[in-house]
């Protein structure tokens, strides 16, 4: 599988290593390994820096305070793994297979979070327990992601992290009765209207 992640070489979190040079083993580490997808390729050439700092920045939306305070179904997966999320579920969410390229790569979340991301961990939880647990030797594991401190990230504006593309409605006398409606996502709170005129 050329597309997939698959030298834990190039990661640099030593758990995250063993996890992926132990992920061909389902049964020494006990990770749910989803098969990869019909529409995965194994030509595809293996993923940039650039895609894997995306999908970084994604899974960290996904622990942050903004997205928990209304994601339940994130808030009970937490809850039931003693704070992080397992890798197989996260793999499968729509808008990262969509960051790449609609496969399931669970390779590929590891290394977002253990290398691209200052904000996440990964981690082993028991499936017994459900906690947290550092050697895997006496336990039947799941591999999970979640914020290092176990607490929702706070993330800083979108509006403060990169500018927002500018956006200008026009009209033309003939249009005059035609409304232009401009949909503007991520904008801060402290944002007036009369800033994006």
């Amino acid at each position: 599988m050329a597309g997939v992640l698959t030298s834990a070489t190039a990661i640099d979190d030593p758990l995250a290593k063993e996890i992926l040079n132990k992920s061909s083993h389902k049964e020494n580490v006990g990770i749910d390994k989803p098969e990869l997808s019909k529409e995965t390729d194994s030509n595809e050439m293996p993923l940039s820096d650039d895609v894997l700092q995306r999908l970084s920045r994604q899974l960290e939306y996904y622990f942050s305070v903004e997205n928990l305070s209304k994601d339940t179904y994130l808030q009970t997966l937490r809850e039931l793994n003693d704070g992080y999320v397992p890798v197989s579920i996260l793999a499968n969410f729509a808008k990262v297979r969509s960051l790449l390229g609609n496969r399931l790569d669970v390779e590929a979340v590891v290394k977002a979070a253990a290398d691209f991301s200052t904000y996440l961990e990964v981690v082993h939880v028991d499936k017994e327990s459900n906690k947290k647990v550092d050697e895997t030797k006496d336990f039947q594991t799941i591999v999970a992601v979640g914020p290092k401190d176990s607490k929702p990230i706070e993330m800083t504006s979108p509006i403060e992290q990169q500018p927002a593309p500018a956006v200008v409605a026009t009209t033309s006398p003939a249009a005059s009765t035609i409304q232009n409606t401009v949909i503007l996502r991520e904008v801060g709170s402290g944002v007036a209207e009369d800033d994006i005129r």
